[in-house]
C-alpha cells in the first residue's frame, strides 16, 4: 500500500492499491504504465519522452562496482525505453546490465529508475525489428543490439 499523494517521479497514488488513475497529473495527459510491480502513470507522456534526442544511463560496473553513465540514443515502444548498443553484446554499459540489470536513467530533467533486459535476436524478434524500425525513423540509424529498460518507481 502506498501513501496518497505524488511520488518522486510525478505518480500519483491514491493510498490503495495503486495510482489514482483517475485524476490527471497536470502535465497533459499521462501515459499509463503497466510493470510487473503494477500500473503506474507518468505525469510526462511518453509522446513527450520521445521528442527528446538524447538520454543518460547509468549503470554500475560489473569489474569496479562504480556508477558508469553514458548518454545515449533512445526510442519509446510499448511502454519501454529501448536503447540500441552500436557494439552489440560487447558494449561496456550492455555487459554492466547483464550482471547487474539495475539502471537509472536521467532524461530531460526526470530522474527515472528501471531494470535493463537484452533482447534476444530470437525469441524478441518481433519486439527487435520494431524497434529497429522505430530508431530508423528517429535517427536515421538502427542498426545496433535492442536493451528494454522497465521504468520502475
Amino acid at each position: 500500500m502506498r501513501p496518497e499523494g505524488r511520488s518522486n517521479l510525478g505518480i500519483e497514488y491514491n493510498g490503495l492499491n495503486g495510482p489514482d488513475l483517475s485524476r490527471r497529473t497536470g502535465v497533459g495527459s499521462g501515459e499509463i504504465l503497466t510493470f510487473p510491480e503494477g500500473v503506474i502513470m507518468l505525469s510526462v507522456p511518453c509522446e513527450e519522452l520521445q521528442r527528446e534526442r538524447v538520454l543518460y544511463l547509468t549503470t554500475i560496473g560489473r569489474k569496479s562496482g562504480q556508477t558508469r553513465t553514458i548518454e545515449i540514443w533512445f526510442v519509446t515502444h510499448q511502454q519501454r525505453l529501448y536503447l540500441l548498443a552500436e557494439r552489440g553484446l560487447k558494449a561496456q554499459w550492455v555487459q554492466n546490465i547483464l550482471a547487474n540489470p539495475s539502471v537509472s536513467i536521467r532524461l530531460k530533467h526526470h530522474d527515472l529508475r528501471g531494470r535493463g533486459r537484452v533482447l534476444d535476436r530470437e525469441r524478441d524478434r518481433q519486439e527487435w525489428q520494431a524497434v529497429t524500425d522505430l530508431s530508423r525513423r528517429k535517427y536515421g540509424w538502427g542498426e545496433g543490439w535492442p536493451v528494454a529498460i522497465e521504468v520502475s518507481d
